[in-house]
């Protein structure tokens, strides 16, 4: 596989937190999304924009940098990428919530002997329990993906009891290779919008 360095140019993608509606949930005028902020090489200033819907139910953020490459006189910093988001929820008295699934759709184009690891690790503000969930890609493959990590009960932890609690989401691309291949992957697709999403689980409390 010839790798072309200026693919990375052309990837955007998207990350989005959409709060879901279950049989066991508060309102949904109840619960906003308040404030976002974000860093990190993934997502350096000025490559993230950000849409929020009038609702306050669905963030969506479209990255122009979140691409980790190997090989083809990529350089080295170019095999990590890493982008730390803060998410601020406005959560009813009474109720709290956790992350439970993200739902992963990209491009991986890797040649034999290069892995990718996609990962993302979250925590609460100001609480030391993390959780995390992660898919490794190993080459040689090119394919589009759709992949969702279902994070098992017992293994996440929920947020403070009502009021406004801050998610924070430490998302990940890293690729490594044993030999001189080459390899790229992106939170992206053919149609160069794709999502990352968040599943919220509630409970109360």
């Amino acid at each position: 596989m010839k790798f072309l360095a200026v693919a990375t140019t052309l990837l955007t993608a998207a990350s989005a937190l959409v709060i879901e509606r279950q049989a066991s949930a508060p309102p949904a005028d109840q619960v906003s999304i308040e404030s976002v902020a974000w860093a990190g090489t993934g997502c350096p200033a000025g490559s993230v924009s950000e849409v929020l819907d009038p609702a306050r139910q669905t963030l969506t953020l479209l990255f122009d940098a979140f691409v980790a490459t190997i090989g083809g006189g990529a350089p080295v910093l170019e095999q990590y990428k890493a982008c730390t988001i803060n998410i601020r929820l406005k959560v009813p008295q009474g109720w709290s919530y956790t992350v439970y699934k993200t739902d992963y759709r990209g491009y991986a184009a890797l040649d034999a002997g290069v892995t990718a690891v996609q990962k993302a690790i979250y925590f609460f503000s100001g609480e030391s329990t993390q959780w995390s969930a992660q898919t490794v890609f190993r080459g040689p493959l090119s394919k589009d993906y759709l992949m969702t990590d279902a994070i098992s009960d017992g293994k996440t932890e929920f947020s403070p009891c009502g009021g406004k609690a801050n998610l924070n989401i430490n998302s990940s691309l890293r690729l490594t290779r044993t030999g001189s291949g080459t390899g790229f992957i992106s939170t992206d697709s053919i149609v160069n919008k794709v999502i990352h999403q968040y599943g919220l689980q509630w409970q109360k409390c």
